[in-house]
């Protein structure tokens, strides 16, 4: 299982933090992540679409998912 965001986003679009993300750079790079899985999920695991709908060259999103470990398969369940 993976590890638990520090960052929780309602239907309603309200942000939750935890208490051991503190720093903007920390809330930043949490969000970010939280937004590249989104899009993957979006994009049904293309990352030529995925980049598409994020803004994001194919490399920037690849460099990206490096840096974040997003998971790239996406569960069709």
């Amino acid at each position: 299982m993976g590890k638990q965001s520090k960052i929780c986003i309602s239907e309603g679009g309200e942000i939750h933090l935890c208490q051991d993300c503190q720093t903007l750079p920390q809330v930043i790079m949490e969000v970010e992540r939280i937004y590249l899985e989104y899009v993957l999920t979006q994009a049904g695991g293309n990352r030529t679409k995925a980049a598409e709908l994020a803004g994001l060259s194919n490399t920037t999103l690849r460099d990206k998912l490096a840096r974040y470990t997003v998971k790239t398969k996406v569960s069709l369940s």
